[in-house]
């Protein structure tokens, strides 16, 4: 019998584009690609930088006063769902996924990262590069043969015009259609970084690559037209100061 959303889009005269869905990397092949990128200190790294931060999941290891001690901020808890194994599995796997697009009532989606969402805003230079350049080589490999219904987004890094053009033309060698870039870059700001260098992490500007950018990127959208990559930006807000609630993710997500 149908679903619910078959019906829906039997109904309709035009296709369904899921223009924002998202996988759930297979993490044990995905470290195969960056330990073939950056070796086994860079899954070393890659699991460790998981397990910290203001928003990762060490919330979980905190009692109460530790959170408020620390403001660690209350991350998803719904992320990775586990009851229903059948919608875990299917944004997991990429053949069940395609199979099941019928189902949905969806024609295309273009599917972003969960785990490397935030790969473009790793602060390491030589981590962020080899992170996005692992998870291109794996997202192009595990989803290819599913073109016909479906596209990963290539993660691109946006520290500087050169970094992302390099990431752009690897993607778009592997045959990836779409550019994932991050939504902003937080720089330090100068005078703080230079006299008081430990506070360089937490004083910051957000440059959004045009209006008093540190560099011009017209080079980098140059190359997006010329290889016909349409852009999309994406990155979360979590951790700034209006969402940073340690006991509330969505008053963080929202």
């Amino acid at each position: 019998m149908p679903t619910a959303s078959a019906q829906i889009r039997a109904s309709l005269d035009h296709p369904l584009i899921d223009g924002d869905s998202h996988i759930i990397e297979y993490t044990p092949v995905l470290m195969d690609y960056i330990k073939q990128s950056g070796g086994g200190d860079a899954v070393t790294d890659f699991r460790s930088n998981m397990r910290g931060g203001r928003t990762g999941p060490g919330w979980y290891q905190m009692n109460w006063e530790e959170r408020r001690d620390s403001r660690s901020i209350r991350a998803p808890w719904w992320a990775l769902p586990t009851k229903n194994t059948l919608d875990r599995c299917t944004a997991m796997l990429p053949k069940l996924y395609h199979e099941r697009m019928d189902d949905f009532g969806l024609d295309y989606a273009v599917l972003y990262p969960t785990v490397g969402l935030g790969f473009h805003s790793i602060p390491d230079q030589e981590y962020r590069q080899l992170a996005c350049h692992a998870y291109n080589e794996y997202a192009a490999a595990a989803y290819d043969e599913y073109g016909d219904r479906m596209t990963v987004a290539a993660v691109i890094p946006m520290h500087t015009p050169q970094e992302g053009i390099a990431e752009l033309e690897h993607a778009h060698s592997l045959g990836l259609k779409v550019a994932m870039i991050p939504s902003f870059i937080k720089r330090p700001v100068p005078r703080v970084a230079r006299e008081y260098p430990e506070l360089s992490n937490e004083v910051f500007w957000l440059d959004n690559f045009c209006i008093d950018s540190e560099h011009d990127y017209d080079p980098f959208w140059a190359k997006c037209v010329e290889l016909g990559v349409p852009v999309a930006a994406h990155s979360g807000g979590m951790g700034f100061h209006d969402r940073s609630s340690i006991s509330n993710y969505m008053h963080n997500h929202m």
